[in-house]
């Protein structure tokens, strides 16, 4: 079987080439979360800055930093290394005074602490809002049409290539492990995450051609009663689609559409920077897919 991952565009092929991500001030990423923190409890709450770290390894450190297990450090999501990101974490310290000593991590700048009653668990989070830097652009100025198409018509809410790993090996492999009966709902987080994403961006891609995708919603494949629409359009896929409901994974939707919210953008010489908020579990590759290919 083969996959393939090039989805349609919504507003045709970028033709203009950018550099990304050449310093880690290009990709800067802050948390967006509205939940206020009691002040009291019996976990200790950290906004961090951190340049050019990722997200589990600045959590050992935390816990090796409070002379706690790594599981008693939580976070909402896990933020790319090459960037700048600002995030929360949190401790747990029952009947434990905060730590005095000086938080001594390469890269790690402590902006904010407090306590709170629970600990900071995946996903719970509004978003992210983000200042991207692209770079080398030829005329930045002749984005501007795409740029305001963006702005009002969104971008198809596809699934980031991060979610497929390493030379996209994570598909492969989960039908792979299909094949001999061990795609399972334990212990395969990854490869299941995969799968879904992939037959997802596959119905978005085609709802793209269709022209549909502003309207509707695709599947996170699962078992359910998919509609015959999207059965027929995964009929070449039909193989990891039973895998897939063979799990117990409950099928459920997601929004085909994406529009960046509080989007802006300013051209600085041949230099595109843009800034945008977007919901959690969205990606912000898949806004720039549709502006700029990435060098």
């Amino acid at each position: 079987m083969e996959f393939e991952y090039n989805w349609a565009f919504a507003h045709g092929e970028p033709e203009q080439q950018a550099t990304f991500k050449s310093i880690p001030e290009d990709f800067v990423v802050t948390e967006c979360r509205s939940e206020v923190l009691t002040e009291e409890g019996e976990h200790l709450y950290l906004l961090v800055k951190k340049t050019s770290q990722n997200t589990a390894w600045v959590a050992e450190q935390l816990a090796s930093w409070a002379g706690v297990a790594v599981r008693d450090v939580g976070f909402a999501g896990r933020k790319d290394r090459h960037a700048v990101t600002t995030q929360w974490f949190s401790v747990y310290l029952p009947g434990v005074a905060d730590p005095i000593r000086p938080l001594l991590i390469p890269g790690v700048e402590l902006l904010e602490k407090c306590r709170h009653k629970a600990k900071l668990k995946r996903g719970q989070l509004e978003g992210n809002s983000f200042r991207i830097t692209l770079r080398d652009l030829d005329d930045p100025s002749l984005l501007t049409p795409r740029l305001a198409k963006i702005k009002s018509a969104g971008v198809p809410n596809y699934f980031g290539d991060q979610r497929f790993g390493r030379d996209f090996n994570n598909v492969p492999h989960a039908l792979m492990l299909a094949n001999r009966r061990k795609l399972t709902a334990r212990g395969n987080d990854i490869y299941l995450s995969a799968a879904r994403s992939y037959l997802f961006n596959q119905v978005v891609s085609m709802q793209v051609e269709n022209q549909t995708w502003q309207t509707e919603t695709a599947p996170l494949w699962g078992r359910g009663r998919p509609s015959d629409s999207d059965r027929q359009l995964l009929e070449p896929w039909v193989q990891l689609c039973d895998a897939l409901e063979f799990t117990g994974l409950k099928q459920e939707r997601r929004e085909s559409s994406l529009i960046p919210q509080d989007f802006s953008w300013t051209i600085e010489r041949q230099n595109l920077i843009i800034e945008f908020s977007l919901p959690a579990g969205t990606y912000a590759t898949s806004v720039l897919r549709e502006l700029v290919k990435i060098r």
